[in-house]
């Protein structure tokens, strides 16, 4: 990441390709299909803020993480993927195409046992915070970053709502089946109301 940093006079900061294990430690992807280069500034940062590119494993000079800002520390699960997206929206970085980290995926994880109301909160949150950033894209981008940030809500409330189901939660089964029903009949705009 060094190499690419200095071959890229201007970039402040760069990222690897990543690959996923599971909780054995076991090779499901050597390379993650969200892991890739995106040569335009406005296309990946397009692509992060979607969910549809990841930018994991950087190294990123002092001086640029004291502009942006810390992780944010009020975000218990969700305070990567926003610093991500800030820095990202500051500056165009370098890219190392090898993967360089394993990223786990296991049972375990928030992802599939949640608490998905803290969840479903640091998104709506964090999605919020990015409204200005949607003035940097036309009108047909814009409503596919709200759309994908939507689907990813859904994403969380249906598996919160299985997740009560399995445990037989009744309060978690009618608050994620209320979120299900809002976001069916919401606006599209509506992602963080």
């Amino acid at each position: 990441e060094m190499k690419a940093l200095q071959a890229k006079p201007g970039a402040p900061w760069v990222y690897s390709q990543f690959g996923t294990i599971d909780a054995n430690s076991e090779t499901i992807e050597p390379t993650s299909a969200l892991s890739r280069e995106i040569g335009d500034h406005g296309e990946l940062l397009k692509a992060v803020m979607c969910h549809k590119a990841r930018v994991f494993n950087w190294t990123i000079e002092q001086s640029f993480f004291d502009e942006v800002g810390l992780h944010d520390e009020s975000y218990r699960y969700c305070g990567d993927w926003d610093c991500n997206v800030r820095i990202l929206a500051a500056s165009m970085p370098a890219f190392v195409p090898e993967t360089t980290v394993f990223y786990r995926r296991h049972p375990g994880s928030i992802t599939f046992k949640g608490p998905f109301q803290t969840y479903l909160r640091e998104f709506r949150q964090i999605y919020t915070s990015q409204r200005p950033l949607l003035k940097r894209f036309d009108t047909n981008d814009r409503k596919e970053i709200i759309a994908s940030q939507r689907l990813m809500i859904k994403s969380v409330i249906n598996s919160w709502f299985i997740a009560s189901m399995k445990r037989l939660h009744p309060l978690g089964i009618l608050q994620s089946t209320a979120l299900k029903i809002f976001y069916k009949l919401s606006p599209l705009r509506w992602v963080t109301d």
